[in-house]
């Protein structure tokens, strides 16, 4: 009889034991289900801090490339200037030339007339014509 109570309160030891165990196996199942949802969302949260970083990566590539672009089509813009800042020196120049070269030709003229007017009047003057 001692026996059977023994096995008996054993029973029910092993029974709330077991209950127990099975209580906590439940508490640790949620918390791993609530630990698997976690890493689960942070996961997720990573991939999307990788694809921004990846995002702002490219976008700061597009971002050098255009003012890299906007350098190079700057110097061309300036070269370009240069170039017909010298061009239209060089045409300024030439045209001052030809303005000189017109002007001696203009002075050179008038004193033709001019010598051609007094020789006129000195052969007339010689050959006795008067005006």
């Amino acid at each position: 009889i001692r026996f059977c109570i023994f096995l008996i309160r054993s029973c029910k030891f092993a029974s709330r034991f077991c209950d127990f165990v099975i209580r906590f196996c439940d508490l640790v199942i949620k918390f791993c289900d609530f630990d698997i949802r976690l890493c689960d969302f942070v996961i997720r949260f990573y991939d999307f801090v990788i694809r921004l970083c990846d995002f702002l990566i490219g976008f700061c590539d597009f971002i050098i490339r255009f003012y890299d672009f906007v350098i190079r089509f700057s110097d061309f813009v300036i070269r370009f200037c240069v170039f017909h800042i010298r061009v239209c020196n060089f045409v300024s120049r030439y045209c001052e030339f030809v303005s000189n070269c017109c002007k001696f030709v203009s002075r050179f003229c008038s004193f033709v007339i001019r010598f051609c007017d007094f020789y006129v009047r000195f052969c007339n003057l010689v050959l006795g014509y008067s005006f």
